[in-house]
């Protein structure tokens, strides 16, 4: 037998919303809804107002009502406890989940144990700055308090009016990329920014009254709004960006919109989720970003999966596989596994890799680890009736991603010319034969192989 290193890159599976003026400033940029949590035709049921959502570092997903409910970034419940009708959740740099309580700030593990509590009177949102520091927007007195994470005052500013430089009733506040303070002021329709110190910057004018803001790892700034919530306004401080993300565009069938004070978090990967108020049946709304602007961050990088080494145990028909996924920006990712006949890339040589010894079935066709080494013993003669032989091993990997990298651009209407949809690159052969090789090695209920073609419920695919 011998082993040869294969790897299979699954990107993006793409779709494109069309946004007037958007394109035109960064066409290959778009968002695209990627899953919803909860709702009223969904196994979790429905949540109540969700008031804030906070995402962990390792993308794991914390919804406040008057629970904290934990979700994987894939939506599965893994965790709730009681917090007091949390107004506002956010996570630290030292991996603590920050919650404004009532009227005092809590602080949890990521699994839900209370290690401190601290301040009174205080209500409104937070955000909790890389240095440490919680900032909170403190809505009955018109102030940003600033504090340690061990709840010890530094700071207050602001004051109270509705010229420019003035607060009237923030709701929320949030740390840009650039380090500045942002804040959601109700009361003057506008996002103001300051300097950490509290020195006035800028006024930010949208209309409509602001309520939750949070920021984007590469700059974007995302408000949702506490009247008129059928959108929600996403903008760059720094450039004429500016886009609305109309609710009732994902979901056709339902009442539309976000309704009065809607909750947004992003991930570190530019996940955006968006929560709806229970009038909307409470639900959790997940965002993709397909990232192709160029001078943006680079997109999510596709797992590579490396074997390591292959061998066949003496006296025995077992081979162990030692291989690992590489990845830069996802914790955890999904793996398959497929060997050929002498080492052939194609459905005619493929032979399905079923039976596995000493337990390590577990290190496939389910979420492991990246970046971590893990061994499969594959019990070759109870899957390969024939002689054996030389086989290649392939073991294939994907993020949360989709499958095939197929992605549109949209170009604007000019003068009589309408606006046009195109694929920015079509799909290749062998883009299908390697999609083919996922649907097979998950198997998949939906194709089947036979004798070297695959098969759906419409018939033959060549």
């Amino acid at each position: 037998m011998r082993t040869v290193r294969t790897l299979l890159a699954l990107t993006f599976y793409l779709t494109f919303l069309a946004a007037t003026g958007f394109a035109q400033r960064m066409p290959q940029d778009r968002w695209y809804l990627d899953s919803t949590i909860g709702g009223a035709d969904s196994a979790h049921g429905t949540f109540g107002d969700i008031y804030s959502i906070a995402i962990a570092s390792n993308e794991w997903i914390y919804v406040a009502d008057s629970t904290i409910h934990v979700f994987t970034p894939d939506g599965v419940l893994t965790q709730e406890w009681p917090d007091s009708y949390s107004s506002d959740i956010a996570f630290g740099p030292d991996g603590m989940l920050y919650t404004l309580s009532g009227s005092s700030v809590r602080v949890f593990t990521p699994d839900g144990v209370l290690t401190n509590e601290w301040g009174s009177g205080l209500a409104g949102g937070l955000t909790v700055a890389t240095n440490g520091l919680v900032y909170i927007a403190d809505t009955a007195d018109d102030r940003i308090r600033v504090f340690t994470s061990a709840g010890i005052a530094v700071t207050n500013w602001g004051e109270s009016g509705t010229a420019t430089h003035q607060l009237a009733y923030p709701t929320d506040v949030a740390v840009g990329a650039d380090g500045m303070i942002y804040v959601s002021d109700a009361g003057t329709d506008s996002v103001k920014k300051f300097t950490p110190d509290g020195q006035f910057l800028e006024k930010i004018e949208r209309g409509v009254s602001q309520y939750r803001i949070a920021a984007s790892p590469d700059g974007l700034m995302a408000v949702t709004h506490t009247v008129s919530g059928d959108y929600l306004w996403l903008f760059h401080p720094e450039s004429d960006f500016t886009l609305s993300l109309w609710m009732a565009d994902f979901d056709p069938d339902g009442p539309g919109g976000v309704a009065q004070g809607a909750a947004v978090a992003f991930g570190r990967d530019g996940t955006m989720a968006v929560g709806t108020a229970a009038s909307v049946y409470g639900k959790l709304w997940i965002f993709k970003r397909a990232y192709r602007t160029v001078g943006l961050p680079a997109r999510n990088a596709p797992p590579l999966p490396v074997v390591y080494r292959a061998a066949q145990r003496p006296g025995t028909t077992i081979m162990d596989i030692d291989y690992a996924v590489q990845d830069t920006d996802s914790t955890n990712v999904a793996v398959a596994a497929l060997a050929f006949v002498d080492g052939n890339n194609t459905l005619d040589d493929l032979l399905r890799m079923s039976t596995f010894a000493d337990g390590t079935e577990s290190n496939i066709n389910c979420t492991i680890s990246a970046n971590e080494k893990k061994r499969l013993s594959w019990n070759v003669a109870a899957d390969w009736s024939t002689e054996l032989g030389q086989v290649k091993i392939e073991i294939l990997a994907r993020d949360r991603v989709g499958v095939l990298d197929v992605h549109y651009i949209t170009i604007p209407s000019n003068g009589p010319d309408p606006e046009l949809t195109i694929s920015r690159s079509p799909v290749t052969d062998s883009d299908v034969l390697s999609y083919w090789y996922w649907l097979i090695a998950t198997g998949d209920a939906a194709v089947n192989l036979v004798t070297g073609s695959v098969y759906g419920t419409t018939g033959g695919y060549s």
